[in-house]
């Protein structure tokens, strides 16, 4: 059923009942019914204020962490040089005032037209879907909650969807202005759709509450990338200095304070505070029961999670600093360079002083004539700025953005890839933790390989791993090692296979030991709810969409309980679930197939919209198709 339901979005061409084609005028009707995502879950104050969020209980990211408030009334000067950082930027409350101008522009490719404008204090991003004929099929505006990004490369934004934040397919690039987000650029995109969980979140917020009864809901505790994320807990910290008994135990036991100095950690454990955003590779897998939240600083990063990366790959990416430094010459032959040896968190050089600054910290190691190219050819060509040469920008896999490269080395044009191509890969980790049990480092790697191919990575590129992770989950599961990440990888991958039965039990296995809005929950709920649909157990499938359509964002959650409830006869209910898919994905044929059914004997104006704009989807698609 689920792949049925792909195949329809995705632009097949259902056969068009012989009605008269709607007229461009009645399109829009349908939408006047639909209620906009930003105004889900605001039907009382108590809401609106938030009390229907529950906070987790003994959560360790809320252990011993006081926030940088309280770093500040101590380290003043510190907290002033820190807020001139990009770190400092890197998220904040949407002021409209401090946001690029408003424009509108379009994206051929998706036959749509974005415009970013002002209203009542408010910045407000708007989607709209035009048809072949330059129709107007549907339009999404949402007000923007979060500004993600210093600006330096570029600005995304957030909006919020009862208690979720959706991504905005609008980003502001420094170098271009305003234009699709990152990943968008293609003829069906994920629109509003597009969930930011507190793992999308990890590398651009300070520090966040989780939700209890639903992993992707979260606060924001602090915005901006806070002290605590590079020092640690500060609570014993501040006890140490403050309370007058520890002072005299210090005294007289010689302890040490507690906050972590990364310039005094050995190089490994100072590079992993850095790595815990600037590591980027095709998937990561936590230590079972952990997030990537747990981390602290002064604990080596594989403590917590292992990235891994494509084996012979040589794709620049936008957060792939570590990787890059790690292959230079330079970082090879010193035992102390590392991320904080050029880049100093506290200080951001201004813009017409960094090329002196740069080189200066290349001269720490390196004499001036030791360059075969003479000071005068230096000056002319790019006022003997080091990086220009020995860093070169080369573009990245985020639209619009060009970095320096940090394989550190001597380049003559475009950087050549440091390894050969390879015609078969395999995910390996990017940094190597040593002390990690091997039984873990298999664990981490099933999990890896699973997450990378559900995110998009081709199979074919995997092939002899995805089947190693199976029948290695497979393994585990059956001598009862297995904990409910690799339960819920194998559950999955046995649907795919057609093993019905041994899924089945599995999500029934998961359902007990994960709680609810869990990754492990969700998977083990969609894998029941196809099933029963599949075995025409409507009850059964009831019971997991009406649960995953209150925890995700997703319309096809929504429009599978749509179905349901019609098959249950609850037609209200069917209706009112159609259209909340419609307010995430306008686009959805069948949800629009299914209203024109359901509304056709009784509001048949409002059919008749459906009709006409679901007609004018399928032109659409087979456009994208046939391009």
């Amino acid at each position: 059923m689920i792949l049925v339901w792909k195949i329809l979005v995705w632009g097949v061409i259902l056969p068009s009942p012989p009605h008269a084609a709607t007229r461009n005028s009645d399109l829009m009707l349908w939408q006047s019914e639909i209620e906009p995502v930003s105004q889900w879950g605001r039907a009382s104050e108590n809401e609106q204020a938030g009390d229907a969020f529950v906070p987790p209980t003994g959560d360790r990211i809320s252990k011993g962490y006081i926030g940088t408030a309280e770093c500040r009334r101590c380290h003043e000067s510190q907290f002033a040089s820190y807020t001139e950082t990009a770190h400092w930027r890197s998220c904040r409350v949407s002021d409209p005032e401090q946001e690029p101008q408003g424009a509108s522009f379009e994206h051929a490719r998706s036959s749509s037209r974005y415009d970013v404008f002002r209203e009542k204090g408010r910045l407000f991003h708007r989607e709209t879907l035009v048809g072949k004929e330059g129709q107007t099929l549907s339009v999404i505006e949402l007000p923007v909650s979060l500004t993600v990004g210093s600006g330096t490369h570029a600005r995304t934004y957030l909006c919020e969807s009862d208690g979720k934040f959706v991504e905005s397919p609008i980003t502001w690039y420094r170098e271009a202005g305003w234009d699709v987000s990152p990943g968008y650029d293609l003829p069906i995109h994920p629109s509003f759709s597009r969930m930011a969980s507190d793992d999308c979140l990890f590398c651009h917020v300070g520090r966040v509450e989780r939700s209890q009864e639903n992993s992707r809901e979260c606060r924001i505790i602090e915005h901006s990338i806070s002290c605590e994320r590079c020092h640690g807990p500060g609570e014993d910290h501040r006890r140490f200095h403050v309370d007058g008994a520890t002072a005299r135990l210090r005294d007289s036991l010689d302890v040490e304070d507690p906050i972590v100095h990364p310039s005094r950690l050995n190089r490994g454990l100072s590079e992993a505070i850095c790595q815990q955003c600037h590591l980027q590779g095709v998937a990561f897998a936590t230590a079972a029961g952990a997030t990537l939240w747990d981390f602290q600083p002064g604990e080596p990063l594989g403590k917590v999670r292992t990235d891994f990366q494509h084996s012979g790959t040589d794709e620049f990416q936008v957060a792939g600093h570590v990787e890059q430094l790690h292959k230079s010459v330079c970082y090879l032959g010193s035992d102390t360079l590392t991320c904080i040896t050029c880049h100093d968190p506290h200080y951001q050089p201004p813009q017409e002083s960094r090329v002196d600054y740069y080189r200066q910290k290349c001269m720490q190691c390196h004499e001036s004539e030791s360059c075969d190219v003479d000071d005068a050819t230096r000056m002319a060509r790019n006022n003997n700025a080091c990086s220009q040469c020995h860093m070169p920008r080369r573009a990245t896999d985020v639209t619009h953005a060009a970095l320096h490269q940090h394989q550190i080395g001597i380049y003559k044009g475009e950087p050549s890839p440091s390894v050969e191509p390879v015609t078969e890969q395999k995910l390996v980790p990017l940094v190597e933790y040593r002390e990690l049990a091997q039984s873990e480092q298999t664990r981490r790697t099933v999990l890896a390989v699973h997450y990378a191919v559900t995110s998009g990575v081709p199979l074919q590129q995997l092939a002899r791993q995805i089947s190693w992770a199976i029948q290695t989950a497979y393994d585990a599961v059956k001598s009862g090692e297995a904990d409910v990440a690799v339960e819920s990888m194998l559950a999955r991958n046995m649907m795919s296979l057609g093993e019905h039965d041994t899924a089945v039990q599995l999500a029934a296995r998961i359902l007990v030991h994960a709680r609810d809005g869990t990754r492990e929950n969700n998977e083990a709920r969609d894998i029941l709810g196809e099933f029963a649909l599949a075995t025409q157990n409507n009850q059964d499938a009831l019971l997991q969409y009406r649960q995953l359509a209150k925890v995700r964002h997703d319309a096809n959650d929504w429009y599978l309980l749509g179905v349901c409830e019609r098959n249950a006869g609850n037609v209200d209910a069917a209706i009112n679930a159609f259209r909340r898919s419609l307010a995430i994905r306008p686009d959805l044929i069948v949800s629009h197939v299914a209203l024109e059914e359901l509304l056709m004997a009784d509001e048949p104006e409002l059919a008749n919209s459906h009709r006409g704009v679901r007609q004018a989807l399928q032109a659409l698609h087979t456009e994208f198709n046939r391009n």
